[in-house]
């Protein structure tokens, strides 16, 4: 993950400064830094420093497999082709789509083999991630996009990075199956949707994608349950159908056959006994055959009157 935040600006560009910036981006680096994911933080870069990142990330280094999420927190200005820039340090202008479109373009060329998620967190985000799926991105999607606003609309306090942790953290409180491996990128949308819902402001999200025809169906983040396993623990706990929480934390394999076995004996599995009501009671030992008629070659016979 790369995040990205300008919230001071040099003398004499006339913005007032986003003292906000620095807090939220430390939250959403807490947030993915619990989930094992590597995080790479840049604070009131100029214009020129942030293209070089972007350009690192997406086009000279790109990842083999797996997502890059890229967070952009700061001031957006749209320009007169109505497209979203991103305002650095120096207040020279990133344009925000332009990269969208480079990632796409990356992907396409390496053969489709990674994703990159935008998370856009400036006034009016939308106007970039709302018009990203349709207009511009076939069949071969690789780029996803979260805006902060609707179309042009503002938005205050970082208050979109902020909700993006807590819907990160939301599933790192949840104890998932270990059968899990990840957690999907729909999953997590629908953690932010009800984030913002939960709120009382009045804010709405800006994907560029669609949840409900399946768009976003696909691993975004791991397990919080596997980051801390050791690949021997892993197999051990897979291993073990009836794997109990803190059992056998060393990482020793357990073979499938001393585990039937030793469940067999009941060393581990103590079934709860069955409660029997006094007519159930009766009827069993109504059925239980008397024992005095039993003759000596082991025939059963009714039996004498008394």
């Amino acid at each position: 993950m790369l995040s990205i935040g300008a919230g001071s600006f040099d003398d004499g560009s006339d913005l007032e400064e986003l003292g906000f910036v620095p807090a939220r981006m430390s939250e959403l680096e807490e947030a993915f830094d619990r989930l094992g994911a590597k995080v790479g933080t840049s604070l009131d870069p100029t214009e020129i420093e942030v293209e070089a990142l972007l350009r690192g990330q997406l086009v000279d280094s790109p990842p083999a497999s797996g997502v890059v999420v890229v967070h952009l927190i700061g001031r957006g200005r749209i320009d007169r082709g109505h497209r979203l820039s991103f305002v650095a340090r120096d207040n020279r202008e990133v344009d925000v789509d332009r990269w969208i479109e480079k990632a796409q373009q990356e992907i396409e060329r390496g053969g489709m083999r990674h994703r990159v998620v935008f998370l856009v967190d400036t006034c009016s985000a939308g106007v970039a991630t709302g018009r990203q799926p349709f207009t511009e991105i076939d069949a071969d999607r690789g780029v996803w996009a979260l805006g902060a606003a609707v179309s042009n609309s503002p938005t205050e306090q970082g208050r979109f990075s902020r909700r993006i942790a807590a819907a990160v953290h939301r599933p790192a409180d949840l104890d998932l199956h270990i059968g899990e491996e990840s957690i999907s990128f729909s999953r997590f949308v629908r953690e932010l949707i009800r984030v913002i819902r939960s709120e009382p402001a009045d804010q709405r999200l800006s994907p560029g994608f669609s949840v409900e025809l399946g768009d976003a169906d696909w691993p975004f983040l791991p397990n919080p349950r596997l980051v801390s396993l050791t690949p021997e623990q892993l197999q051990a706990r897979r291993r073990s159908l009836g794997h109990v929480p803190g059992e056998g934390d060393s990482g020793g394999r357990t073979d499938d056959t001393a585990y039937f076995a030793d469940r067999l004996r009941g060393r581990r599995h103590h079934p709860r006994p069955r409660r029997q009501t006094p007519a159930r009671g009766l009827a069993r030992s109504a059925r239980r055959p008397d024992p005095r008629a039993r003759s000596r070659n082991g025939v059963l016979r009714r039996p004498s009157a008394q």
